[in-house]
C-alpha cells in the first residue's frame, strides 16, 4: 500500500498543493496493468530480429511505464520531471527492499 504520509519530507516539500502523490502513481500503474497482463499472457515468436521476444517486451513495457509515471508525476511536484524521477526511484527502491526483506 503507498501511503502519502508515509514519503520523506523532502519529497512532501515539493508536492504542488491539491495533488496526491501516490494516488497519481496507483492510477498510472493501475491503467499499465492491463498491457503487462495481455503481454505476458501473449503468444511469441523468436525471430532472428528479436531471439528474446518476452524479454524486449518487458524491457520496453518498464520502460514505457517508468516514463509515463515520471510524466503523470511531474504535473504535481514543483520541481516537474526530476523531482518525479526522484519520486520514482524511492518508490521503486522501496518495492525493492521489500521485496528483498522477504526472501
Amino acid at each position: 500500500d503507498m501511503n502519502e504520509d508515509l514519503l520523506p519530507q523532502e519529497i512532501l516539500s515539493k508536492k504542488k498543493s491539491g495533488y496526491v502523490l501516490t494516488d497519481i502513481a496507483t492510477n498510472t500503474l493501475e491503467k499499465r496493468l492491463n498491457l503487462l497482463i495481455k503481454g505476458i499472457l501473449a503468444n511469441y515468436e523468436i525471430t532472428d530480429t528479436n531471439p528474446y521476444p518476452f524479454s524486449t517486451f518487458i524491457t520496453n513495457w518498464s520502460r514505457d511505464t517508468t516514463g509515463v509515471l515520471i510524466t503523470n508525476l511531474s504535473e504535481g511536484l514543483n520541481g516537474g520531471e526530476s523531482d518525479a524521477l526522484a519520486l520514482t526511484r524511492y518508490f521503486i527502491a522501496q518495492r525493492l527492499y521489500i521485496l528483498d526483506s522477504t526472501l
